[in-house]
């Protein structure tokens, strides 16, 4: 596993270093903005590169056995007209979810719910979570990708 470092570099990583190895993309639709048109030439251009994509990050969250609410990863045309896209749809879905249940913060800058979402631990100023869990991503993280 290999990260760009952003949206932006994602085409010019691959161009520069992986042009000749079997890669797959894993692709946040709704962050890759203008760049997906590089990716998408990539993968028409390279029979060796494949892409997986997703909506978002937090529509995989969505999947968590600790959040386990695929029923609203279906996006109703009243959903997507209450917010300026379907990344700040799935956000906000995974940050509601995340407080009602656990009393956490999701923000995206913040590694707290996530690490949270990867041990069942969380440590903070007003309370401990612990949930002896280890999350086992190839059961809900992209689960179509084989492993």
């Amino acid at each position: 596993m290999h990260s760009a470092g952003g949206k932006n570099n994602v085409s010019r990583e691959i161009r520069e270093h992986w042009l000749n190895e079997n890669v797959l993309i894993l692709a946040d639709l709704c962050g890759l903005d203008g760049a997906i048109m590089d990716i998408m030439e990539l993968v028409q251009a390279y029979p060796n590169i494949g892409l997986y994509d997703s909506p978002s990050f937090e529509y995989e969250l969505l999947a968590h056995p600790l959040i386990n609410r695929e029923d609203l990863r279906d996006l109703s045309d009243e959903d997507i007209m209450k917010y300026a896209s379907e990344e700040a749809y799935y956000t906000q879905i995974v940050a509601d979810v995340l407080n009602k249940t656990y009393g956490i913060t999701y923000d995206k800058s913040i590694n707290a719910a996530v690490t949270f979402l990867n041990t069942g631990h969380l440590n903070n100023a007003h309370y401990h979570l612990n949930f002896n869990y280890s999350a086992q991503t190839s059961n809900w993280l992209y689960p179509d990708i084989p492993r």
